[in-house]
């Protein structure tokens, strides 16, 4: 029954944003305090697979970043503009139409319908998912449109809220949460069919909000310090077990299958794998503390990374090197060919889940954490044990591996520690947004090398430009700073 209820509602999503930029919903119009006939368990059903599809696992957010990120690289159309940094206003409408004429305007309704019938619990993951696709698009814009949108006819032309006060709302939404999910559902409790992510189980919402709390005070310690304090007490209040991850998983059959595989099966040679990503996934480990002991390499390299079919002659200044088929071999940013290897089943399969939040990002946040305190060694546990998770969860897990990581990291002095505990997120986060986050948050720890063949400037942008849907038709779009260098809130320290 959950097949059916995915693909009926990811073949809805198809049509209104991927078939036209220009589209913008009739019904951002329609005022949710006067709902149609909709249930919170339709509206919560739809949500989910909305997010999963569009918002967290979409490609206008998780592939473009991601090819600045180096992760994936593009060699043709559109992802080879998105790997030479050319970011265009009309590149963000279907992103940003679909989170507000779609998402989020399905959430207020969601939210307004188990108001009015006391259930406070979908209320309360109508407030998760509300903090969700705010954070989801403050990140990548900075000031958007909150307290005022959603009003239909009364604010055509919405107001932008700060990205200052869209942290404090986010907060406040998961807050919020907490308090509704320790109540009495009354006669509506989330029914477990209609429930995709966490099947009813309010342990586990309420476990994610703290983790979110963790994610979203982190981003925030940037501007100030006690943001770290903040996060922490916020991880610590986590359920950090293995089954609490909160992902949508998707399925092998036509209509239910992963965004990014539909994209790669229908955009045949726009992306390969990022030489970044693949050199980090290929460091040699020593197996022991021997000079002469053997090496092993990050057992993700196989889930992440497709091999190569053919044999590829890479020039370079300390001359040609040979890759053979069953090597595997990353494009430099912005460079490369279909020879080169494919993002691998991680999250190019019919069937990759696609990740909101997973217990081992909290794991590196308190590895950051103990680092940020000086306890240096904690933060070797944590990174190691978040390490052991994200290889556990990709079904990648050797014990050989996390014992050479573990000298690895022991090895490593306070002044490269940090930087590793980044790697290690970096590696574990494939294809997510918060990549991008701690690129921006940390200034680039782990030495990113913008794509040396644009010419000019060759900085990686630090966010997306409003897109023309907004300014042609919203007055009070801001215009002054609105390009891609110039920094969001929590990015100008």
């Amino acid at each position: 029954m959950k097949k059916i209820y995915i693909s009926l509602i990811i073949g809805l999503l198809l049509f209104p944003f991927y078939g036209c930029n220009k589209f913008i919903d009739p019904e951002i119009n329609e005022n949710p305090d006067n709902p149609t006939e909709a249930t919170p368990e339709l509206l919560l059903s739809s949500i989910q697979a909305r997010m999963g599809y569009t918002t967290i696992g979409g490609n206008d957010a998780a592939r473009l970043v991601n090819i600045w990120m180096q992760q994936i690289t593009g060699i043709n159309r559109q992802s080879l503009s998105t790997a030479y940094y050319i970011v265009r206003a009309e590149d963000g409408n279907n992103y940003w139409n679909a989170n507000y004429a779609g998402t989020m305007m399905d959430i207020v309704q969601l939210r307004s319908i188990s108001d009015k019938l006391g259930s406070e619990h979908y209320s309360a993951v109508a407030d998760v998912l509300m903090a969700l696709s705010l954070a989801y698009t403050t990140d990548l814009w900075g000031d958007i449109p909150y307290t005022e949108a959603f009003r239909g006819d009364e604010a055509l032309s919405p107001s932008y809220d700060t990205q200052e006060s869209i942290y404090e709302a986010i907060d406040n939404l998961l807050s919020d949460a907490i308090m509704k999910f320790q109540m009495d559902p009354g006669d509506l409790p989330i029914n477990s069919n209609y429930d995709f992510i966490f099947r009813g189980d309010i342990e586990k919402w309420i476990n994610i909000v703290y983790a979110l709390k963790a994610r979203y005070y982190i981003h925030r310690s940037k501007v100030d310090d006690k943001y770290y304090d903040m996060a922490e007490k916020a991880a610590l209040m986590t359920d950090l077990a293995m089954d609490n991850n909160m992902i949508f998983n998707f399925y092998n059959s036509p209509g239910q299958d992963n965004p990014f595989y539909q994209f790669q099966s229908q955009r045949q040679g726009d992306v390969v794998s990022c030489s970044t990503l693949v050199d980090l996934l290929k460091r040699e480990f020593p197996l022991s503390d021997d000079p002469n002991a053997l090496t092993i390499q990050d057992p993700r390299l196989s889930k992440y990374v497709e091999p190569i079919k053919d044999t590829i002659v890479v020039s370079s200044p300390e001359g040609n090197k040979t890759y053979y088929p069953g090597d595997y071999l990353g494009a430099i940013p912005g460079s490369g060919d279909t020879r080169y290897s494919s993002p691998g089943e991680a999250i190019a399969s019919p069937n990759s889940p696609v990740v909101f939040i997973a217990n081992f990002e909290i794991l590196y946040i308190l590895s950051e954490i103990s680092f940020n305190k000086g306890e240096f060694q904690m933060a070797r546990d944590y990174a190691l044990e978040a390490t052991t998770r994200s290889l556990q969860f990709y079904n990648a897990f050797n014990v050989d591996f996390i014992d050479a990581y573990r000298r690895y990291l022991d090895g490593l002095d306070s002044g490269l520690l940090f930087k590793e505990i980044i790697i290690g997120k970096y590696l574990a986060l494939y294809l997510h947004l918060e990549v991008y986050n701690d690129f921006r948050r940390t200034n680039n720890v782990i030495g990113l090398v913008p794509n040396t063949q644009v010419p000019g400037n060759s900085e990686i942008p630090r966010r997306y430009i409003y897109p023309t849907s907004e300014v042609d038709l919203n007055r009070n779009t801001p215009r002054e700073g609105d390009t891609p260098y110039n920094p969001i809130w929590w990015d100008r320290n």
